[in-house]
């Protein structure tokens, strides 16, 4: 075979080909490579919230307002509701058991602001909270159990598990209930109530939009959209502090709660 017609052999390849190039030129291509592999991968990934991570609470003045916001307008709200005519109209309506469950409930909640507001020792604070969510839910769960009225027509059967289902929906939904579960377990649950919060809060929205729309309104109205108003800086206030861990005027550097470490 003639030796002129043979294909010549690629090159090796050299490994020291890069060696001569400056380390400036070196570092910027790793760099360009390190920000190419970053904005390659997904951003939901990135931006995925934490569930299970406490609010950083660097905001004291936004968290400050959500909570006298919602204080002030629950004072407000159930001021309006057991006074006047629309107290004299609940009454006879709901009966008294109702109404002594509901004040409790609303004098619990005012505690867990109140709680949330001053500083205390971190375990005396954990009890107490404790005790604040699981009363206002105790209280506010048989407040609505004595308002189901039984038809004559449904079975004992049918009316306990109505109750059931009733109240484990409830549950599901409240944020205190998960702020009570995260202080039983010791962990942080912030986070997770502002998620199922939310959810309760917008159907309640959407009932208050679907009565102006109907134009059913009536005096309680109004105290409805400030009860919204009012869960919604209640909500505010859990998304942007860690309520479970210390509140909102303690010492934010060599402090837990406003007693030193």
């Amino acid at each position: 075979m003639d030796d002129n017609n043979q294909t010549p052999a690629s090159p090796e390849p050299d490994d020291d080909l890069l060696s001569w190039m400056p380390p400036e030129l070196v570092e910027r291509a790793r760099q360009y490579e390190e920000r190419d592999a970053g904005t390659g991968q997904p951003k939901g990934k990135r931006r995925r919230v934490d569930y299970t991570a406490a609010p950083k609470g660097k905001h004291r003045a936004l968290s400050l307002a959500a909570l006298a916001g919602g204080g002030l307008l629950l004072i407000l709200g159930t001021f309006l509701s057991a006074t006047g005519s629309r107290g004299a109209q609940a009454l006879p309506e709901k009966g008294r058991l109702w109404f002594a469950l509901w004040l409790a409930g609303q004098a619990a909640t005012l505690c867990i602001y109140l709680l949330c507001l001053l500083p205390m020792g971190q375990k005396l604070r954990r009890s107490a909270l404790a005790a604040a969510l699981g009363l206002g839910l105790a209280f506010a769960l048989a407040a609505s159990v004595t308002t189901m009225a039984p038809r004559d027509s449904d079975s004992l059967s049918y009316r306990i598990i109505t109750i059931l289902f009733a109240l484990l929906l409830a549950m599901a939904f409240s944020p205190n209930s998960w702020l009570l579960l995260g202080i039983l377990r010791r962990r942080s649950s912030e986070k997770f109530s502002v998620l199922m919060g939310s959810v309760n809060l917008a159907i309640g929205l959407l009932g208050l939009i679907a009565t102006l729309a109907g134009g059913k309104t009536d005096a309680s109205t109004p105290i409805t959209a400030l009860g919204i108003v009012q869960g919604l800086c209640y909500l505010c206030l859990i998304a942007s502090w860690p309520i479970l861990d210390r509140a909102v005027l303690s010492k934010p550097e060599g402090a837990i709660d406003g007693q030193p470490k």
